[in-house]
């Protein structure tokens, strides 16, 4: 199952806990994609136990500057990056580097909105 690219999973599950308990459920293969927003240890730990099978983080700009002029309260862009690391880590710590495919888009040809 891929996750809907008008929204993100990890937002809706900020938003509404459970979200991503019904989903692993379902005992299926799940790809996520996410603006990397509400990765945070504990949400890392709880994608290296689950069934989720590839992940991608798709980063809206280059600049900080421009990411949180597209993304309004989003977190500093250099904190996407540490989370797109503590998951590249979590991923060998926990022996998913087979089971759990990664991904970063950077689009760096937004333009900042008006």
């Amino acid at each position: 199952m891929f996750t809907d690219y008008s929204g993100d999973i990890f937002h809706a599950e900020y938003k509404n806990p459970g979200e991503l308990d019904f989903l692993f459920s379902l005992g299926i293969a799940i790809h996520v994609d996410t603006n990397g927003a509400y990765l945070n240890d504990a949400m890392i730990e709880r994608i290296m136990a689950s069934p989720i099978n590839a992940l991608n983080i798709s980063i809206d700009a280059a600049t900080d500057e421009t990411y949180r002029s597209i993304r309004i309260g989003g977190p500093h862009i250099d904190q996407i990056f540490r989370s797109a690391k503590g998951l590249v880590d979590a991923r060998s710590k926990h022996n998913r580097t087979r089971s759990l495919s990664m991904s970063l888009e950077l689009h760096a040809d937004v333009h900042e909105y008006s």
